[in-house]
This record gives C-alpha cells, structure tokens and sequence, in this order.
C-alpha cells in the first residue's frame, strides 16, 4: 500500500479540472500517485501553482484551496462515519499548449485520465495526443457516449 502523499509509480495526468477532474486528481494523489493537472490556460495553471498545488476534499466534494492543514477522515468521534476536510498536495498543474512547448520528460504522457463534459472530450483529447504514445493508458470518465469511438477513428 502506497504511502499518503509519497510519490510512487508513473505520473498520472488529469484533464478536466472540474469537479470529477479534480477530486479523483486528490484521490490519486492521495494514494501516492504523482499527479499533474492539464488545464486550458497558463494564467490557470500559474494560479494553482500560488495556491500551493493542493486540493482541499470535504465530503468528496474537490476545490482548490491555498492554505489549508492536511485534516484526515476523524475515525475517533461520532463513531467513524464522519468524514472531515482534507488536502491532497504538491500537485502540479500545467496548459495543455506547454505540453507542446515542454521538451523534457513530462511533455510525454504515460496515463491520462479525461474527466471533462462528454462533449468536451473529443477536443480535449486532441490537445493532448501528440503528448501520447501507443503504450499511453487513457481513461474516459464522463457520462455520455460516443467518445471512445471518436477517439478511435
């Protein structure tokens, strides 16, 4: 089992820093996957970087906060069941137009997960593709449908 907040096996990029994108982005982080969020603007992704790289969960539900403590799922009081604020951190944000700027190791993608509106996807993806290869994992989560087959033709 992973350690919380160490890093551990191949970065996991995210793109779609919504909801979905971002709580399943502090999940990963939190099982100690290395994480880089791929957003639309480089005003963005500075932005989370003066925010710290964190991503603050209450009751699963994900936003990016600048400065909050790491707080942990309080199994002490009322039983287990409560679940309190907590923070994923050092998370690394990134526009995808750098991706193609970027010449060292992180402009190649080994797993993307595609967490944006279904029809969103499609352009999402082909703003990263170059950055992927053919042993690159991508995972779709979204509800809608169509886009795999999109993507595969």
């Amino acid at each position: 089992m992973a350690l919380e907040g160490r890093s551990t096996g191949s970065r996991i990029h995210v793109l779609g820093a919504g909801a979905v994108g971002l709580l399943f982005a502090a999940h990963l982080r939190k099982s100690g996957h290395p994480i880089t969020l791929l957003l639309r603007s480089q005003a963005s992704a500075e932005r989370f970087a003066r925010s710290g790289g964190r991503i603050s969960v209450v009751d699963d539900w994900a936003r990016s906060q600048p400065s909050r403590k790491l707080l942990r799922i309080d199994s002490s009081s009322s039983g287990g069941n409560d679940m309190v604020p907590w923070l994923a951190e050092d998370i690394q944000a990134m526009s995808t137009a750098s991706l193609h700027n970027d010449k060292d190791q992180q402009s190649h993608i080994d797993k993307l997960v595609i967490t944006t509106k279904a029809h969103d996807a499609l352009q999402a993806y082909w703003s990263v593709r170059g950055s992927l290869n053919s042993k690159s994992t991508v995972v779709l989560l979204q509800n809608g449908m169509g886009t795999y087959e999109a993507i595969q033709r």
